[in-house]
């Protein structure tokens, strides 16, 4: 039984088409539809078949006719819904040569305009001689279908559609259609043409952008000299359909035995005030037995992450008697190390006695003797891909340990260990029933973990791990803020992010997942989000498990509400960016596109580029004290940001970067109030710089204005009743300004007055931008590390700190 059905159902109670019928009821009704398509190759339902299921859904579809060639030949019904029209249009129901139905008539001639209605038996007629000639083909039918007049348009021919998707479950699609949409695609503004909604997350909170999508505007008239076509009731109405349709026949759903693929309208079209599909496909297929998806609490142990992080006892496959460099023996010196007793590590060797005074043992089953029975906490498997597969296999056999790292590659990555990983996942599906032999597996194909502080849920306590990371060059001083969370397919992306942020930032826990066989990077943050020291997450994404993008957008929803920071960098963004993620991590890479649209809208910020991703996770362990004050600021009102340079291309790089298309309904610069411009001037004229600079909206204090003047005008921007945040720059370079490395600590220099307006002003965040060379690396790195986000680059500064107010004011 799906744990999250409750939730589920009522969701569906906010639906009109489930309260007119009841769950249970729509879902016989809606069955016996779709009962055609599971016995025709493919699954599809012809295009009246469709018709007749959207009718049940409250979606305007034409009035139409549907002539069976095999019941009634050519003898047309002089009662059809036709025979007032002026005009329509005849569809030929085909199937190929394989059985299949034909979606593309036009190529066949089995499509036709402008035909009266007393004509249709002659059309049928033709119809069914001419396809009897093609070998392979033939006609069930002829669908005839009014022939309206249709405004030409660019928003004349819409998508809807809704489709099962891999990752974020039952969505639902809608925007511009027709034949023209790739094109739209490429030309328009990412996100613009169509806009995809997860039905299994929150519907309503789409709202907003279904508002803004450009394609709406239109339809409903927000665009100065464009008529109303559609209200946005009877859109919303349609979208509900759908949603409905898809979500009910999806493998969430224990309650249902057939799976709808995918429904598609293309094109659907404003006529009258309704939005009216003019032609559908449906792919529908009975589901499979065990096919039941979570949406939000994985079913698998979590708690047992514990024992992989944080093991008191370990067995080790894969140590050495003469390589003291091999993976496995670098673990096992680490352990030792740490503190695990000798008496509580044990080594698999098929030769071996002892290693390093430790014992060995040649099989599983004379390991699980020496344990008595009784499992390990973590179980470390090294050996080659192919002696690896059959070892977790006996380790499951034998229940040896609480969890594993299977550090071997050569497993999804690879078409010949593909299939013994299919192996090993179904194994561990079957054990899901019993949870207590259920061990948690991370891996293959992983460098391993790094876990310096974990909090302790039973204990209620923050307890020490261990590291599993087999290599030993690390750049980390092991300083740094540690509220931080690293979750990351690459090994080696994470063992650069903690080199490249040694000082600044030091993980508590980062975790190399490698294929995700197991535990994938939505297992690993579900089970750590509420550890209260942790509020900075970096997640580095090759691919997804199915489901687990839906998974994802929930979590990510849940910490951004906790007043929590997610940083994703998604790989595979292109073609060949996706083949190369294949290929490192048995990735399934998805669409980039939908997936930075949809886990951007649940609060997670994507970052561009590898740099981004280390900025912002610095940022963002700084940036907790952020969340309280600008969350006070009312909802319907934006955030104003007071900035302030003495270089003039920054203030031209502020304006550039902080309101973008994405910010401009969240951020906004000020209008001085009376009081702030009354002090401002009065702050210009005492340090001498009014007859050469005006106020602005951004400040230009110019290489003049010295470290009490930075002081004295900044206090006085962010004392403004409408700054709410502020991004304060300054290119070191002036004789004005102590900022070299031997006088910042003097009295009075500006790193020691902006440490203390920090102090005096916690209502009022802010960013710091020291804009120069390495001699001033020291400045930046002492503000940082009092907790201060100090930028290189203002330009950078403006679209980070814009991106974080924006997840800030989400929820």
């Amino acid at each position: 039984m799906l744990k999250s059905f409750y939730n589920l159902t009522k969701s569906y109670t906010k639906t009109k088409i489930v309260r007119n019928f009841g769950l249970s009821k729509l879902i016989n009704k809606i069955e016996t539809h779709l009962m055609p398509g599971t016995t025709r190759p493919g699954g599809l339902l012809a295009e009246h078949e469709v018709y007749d299921l959207l009718d049940i859904l409250k979606v305007p579809t034409p009035l139409r006719y549907y002539h069976s060639v095999k019941k009634q030949k050519y003898q047309v019904s002089q009662s059809n819904d036709l025979k007032n029209c002026k005009k329509v249009v005849a569809k030929g129901v085909l199937t190929d040569p394989q059985g299949r139905l034909v979606i593309h008539k036009t190529d066949l001639g089995a499509l036709e305009f402008n035909i009266e209605p007393e004509m249709m038996g002659q059309i049928v007629k033709k119809f069914d001689e001419r396809f009897s000639s093609m070998k392979g083909y033939t006609l069930e039918g002829v669908l005839f279908v009014e022939q309206s007049k249709i405004e030409k348009s660019l928003s004349g021919e819409l998508l809807i559609s809704a489709y099962q998707d891999d990752f974020f479950g039952p969505s639902v699609a809608f925007g511009l259609g027709g034949t023209t949409i790739e094109y739209m695609k490429e030309i328009m503004k990412p996100g613009n043409s169509q806009m995809f909604i997860p039905v299994l997350f929150d519907n309503d909170s789409f709202s907003d952008k279904l508002q803004r999508l450009p394609v709406t505007e239109l339809l409903e008239g927000r665009v100065r000299g464009v008529k109303p076509k559609l209200r946005h009731e009877k859109l919303l109405a349609v979208l509900d359909g759908f949603s409905t349709l898809i979500e009910t026949f999806s493998a969430y759903n224990p309650k249902t035995n057939l799976i709808i693929d995918e429904i598609e309208v293309n094109p659907a079209v404003c006529y009258e005030g309704e939005l009216l599909a003019l032609d559908g496909v449906l792919r529908v297929r009975k589901k499979d037995a065990d096919l039941d998806y979570q949406t939000t609490d994985s079913i698998k142990p979590l708690n047992k992450i514990k024992n992989l992080l944080c093991p008191q006892s370990i067995a080790i496959a894969g140590a050495s008697t003469t390589n003291e460099k091999n993976p496995g023996n670098i673990i096992l010196r680490k352990m030792l190390e740490k503190g695990i007793k000798k008496e509580n590590v044990f080594l698999l060797h098929p030769k071996a006695k002892k290693i390093n005074g430790i014992n060995c043992y040649p099989s599983v089953k004379e390991l699980s003797r020496a344990t008595k029975g009784n499992p390990v906490d973590l179980m470390l498997i090294g050996v080659p891909a192919k002696h690896a597969g059959p070892l977790v296999e006996q380790c499951l056999d034998y229940h040896v340990s609480q969890s594993m790292s299977i550090i071997s590659g050569g497993f999804g990555e690879t078409e010949k260990g593909k299939h013994m990983q299919d192996g090993l996942e179904k194994r561990l599906r079957k054990l899901n029933s019993n949870l207590v032999k259920r061990p948690v597996i991370n891996g293959p194909n992983t460098v391993g973990n790094v876990c310096n502080q974990y909090w302790s849920k039973s204990d209620e306590k923050l307890i020490s791990g261990v590291e599993t990371v087999f290599t030993s060059k690390s750049s980390s001083t092991g300083k740094g803020n540690d509220n931080a969370c690293l979750l990351c397919q690459s090994g080696a992306f994470m063992l650069s992010r903690i080199s490249d942020l040694a000082d600044l930032v030091y993980p508590s826990v980062s975790i190399s997942v490698g294929n995700q066989m197991d535990l994938s990077i939505a297992d690993y943050l579900e089970h750590l989000i509420d550890s209260p020291h942790l509020t900075s997450f970096g997640l580095y994404i090759e691919g997804l498990n199915k489901g687990d993008g839906i998974r994802l957008m929930k979590l990510v929803r849940r910490a951004t509400q906790m007043g929590k920071f997610v940083t994703i960098y998604k790989a595979g963004r292109t073609k060949e960016g996706a083949d190369a993620a294949k290929g490192h991590t048995a990735a399934i890479a998805g669409d980039y596109g939908m997936f930075k649209t949809l886990l951007e809208h649940a609060g997670a910020i994507v970052a561009d580029g590898f740099e981004e991703f280390n900025q912002l996770l610095i940022t963002t362990t700084r940036a907790n004290d952020w969340v309280k004050p600008l969350r006070k600021v009312q909802k319907n009102k934006k955030i104003g940001v007071g900035a302030l340079s003495n270089a003039g291309f920054e203030k031209c790089g502020i304006a550039d970067h902080i309101i973008t298309e994405e910010s401009k309904h969240v951020l906004q610069l000020p209008e001085w109030s009376q009081k702030t411009m009354k002090q401002l001037t009065q702050d210009y004229k005492d340090f001498r710089i009014g007859s050469i600079v005006d106020i602005d909206t951004i400040l230009d204090l110019t290489p003049m204005v010295s470290d009490k003047g930075y002081d004295q005008i900044i206090r006085t921007v962010l004392s403004d009743p409408n700054v709410h945040f502020g991004i304060l720059s300054a290119v070191p370079e002036t004789e004005a300004l102590k900022t070299f490395e031997h006088e910042m600590h003097q009295k009075g220099s500006l790193l020691n007055r902006l440490i203390q307006i920090k102090k005096d002003m916690p209502e009022k965040p802010f960013v710091v931008v020291i804009e120069s060379g390495p001699l001033y690396a020291p400045f930046v790195k002492a503000l940082n590390v009092a907790g201060i986000p100090t930028f290189r680059s203002v330009d950078v500064a403006s679209k980070i700190s814009s991106k974080l107010i924006q997840v800030i004011r989400k929820y």
